[in-house]
């Protein structure tokens, strides 16, 4: 879900990103910026719904017979963070930027990544081999991706975007715990951390998301 809203706004923006990379790269930089602090303030509480939840998202989604999945579903978290950020620079950076080498050398990078470890830690660990193999084939993509990024745009605040992602998220590991002692049944319980955990997410966020809100990027 997280993933289909990302490329969503990502298709909306590059047209917008192909018009400023010619017109005014100091904009081109400025949109690219508030996009990646529109993916971190989605992706990081995402991610620790997930580690949180992992039990109730399966067992709400496929069965009480698939509790193996639990901790695949802990490992498979992290590509909620990874994906996305891939995505934009992949797709709405590097193409405007007519730096498709930079796509290529990516995908290739994460493919044999995703190869050597799949061949390396399914025999060992079977369908959660095949899920560490796949979230280092994607942070090798990511890593790929933001290291010409760096060295092309020179983003600024990153680290400090993250961490008040982190810093506000912490209420979802609080919600989720003290819901798992007081409510027994697992549906409820699901819906309710999740209302509970974005309620109070977009409080502590309320400033941040009001930006978002009132942007204004006109053509000129």
């Amino acid at each position: 879900l997280v993933n289909s809203v990302i490329g969503s706004v990502g298709a909306v923006l590059v047209p917008r990103l192909s018009y400023y990379y010619d017109k005014d790269i100091k904009k081109f930089k400025e949109l690219v910026n508030q996009a990646w602090a529109f993916i971190v303030l989605i992706t990081v509480p995402a991610f620790f719904g997930i580690i949180m939840m992992s039990s109730e998202i399966v067992m709400v989604f496929a069965g009480g017979q698939y509790t193996d999945a639990f901790v695949t579903t802990k490992i498979l978290a992290p590509i909620v963070l990874l994906i996305p950020i891939s995505v934009l620079f992949n797709n709405q950076v590097f193409i405007p930027m007519r730096k498709e080498i930079f796509v290529l050398k990516s995908t290739c990078v994460g493919a044999v990544v995703n190869l050597a470890l799949n061949a390396i830690f399914i025999p060992l660990f079977a369908e959660n081999g095949a899920s560490i193999a796949t979230v280092a084939a994607e942070l090798s993509v990511m890593l790929v991706c933001a290291y010409h990024v760096k060295r092309e745009l020179n983003p600024q605040n990153v680290r400090r975007k993250y961490l008040r992602a982190v810093a506000t998220s912490l209420c979802i590991l609080f919600i989720s715990i003290g819901f798992r002692q007081w409510i027994e049944n697992v549906y409820i319980r699901l819906f309710s951390t999740v209302l509970v955990s974005t309620l109070c997410y977009g409080i502590l966020n309320f400033k941040v998301i009001k930006k978002f809100i009132w942007i204004k990027q006109p053509y000129k």
